[in-house]
């Protein structure tokens, strides 16, 4: 698996795919990179595409830290002016990525009231939505995400008793 380290252009935080995508399967992109971050920061993942290095409004800058077979630095994560140097003097710089569109899973409302629990890089999304406004919640358990759209599905007048695993459950209310 490519090992990428990304710097947030807007807050400098650096994030290594060695510290949070372990779990990824092998062909990683700077993409999926990105979305992996995302989530590790208990973000909705974003969808995000490629863009020049010069391009202003891009979201991160993305470098292999793997160049050659070997691992050209050790493993980062945080804003720091003096890792960020390092990355860029010892890494191989692969792309930038500029966010766009709505998030994975579009969270825009397919209706009224709803509730969906889905899995995303190893932690728990639940996507909840309310007068055709959707909200997410990332959780590090199963257990705790389940019961959390329990409750929201109980509270919205959505789903049933047990919430199956994945599951959209969705009501309009008239």
């Amino acid at each position: 698996m490519p090992r990428y380290v990304l710097i947030d252009r807007e807050t400098g935080y650096v994030g290594d795919t060695a510290d949070f995508a372990d779990y990824e399967q092998p062909g990683l992109t700077p993409q999926r990179a990105a979305q992996l971050l995302d989530v590790s920061l208990h973000e909705v993942p974003n969808m995000y595409r490629e863009t020049e290095r010069t391009a202003a409004n891009a979201t991160y800058d993305v470098f292999r830290a793997d160049v050659n077979g070997g691992e050209t630095v050790p493993v980062f994560e945080g804003p720091d002016r003096e890792i960020i140097d390092a990355i860029e003097r010892g890494c191989e710089y692969v792309t930038s990525l500029i966010r766009e569109g709505l998030p994975v899973g579009n969270s825009r409302a397919r209706s009224l009231h709803a509730v969906e629990l889905e899995t995303f890089g190893g932690k728990w999304l639940v996507r909840v939505t309310e007068n055709c406004v959707a909200s997410v919640k990332v959780f590090e358990l199963e257990a705790e995400a389940h019961a959390y759209a329990e409750r929201e599905g109980q509270r919205l007048g959505v789903g049933s008793d047990a919430l199956p695993n994945p599951t959209l459950l969705e009501q309009s209310r008239t």
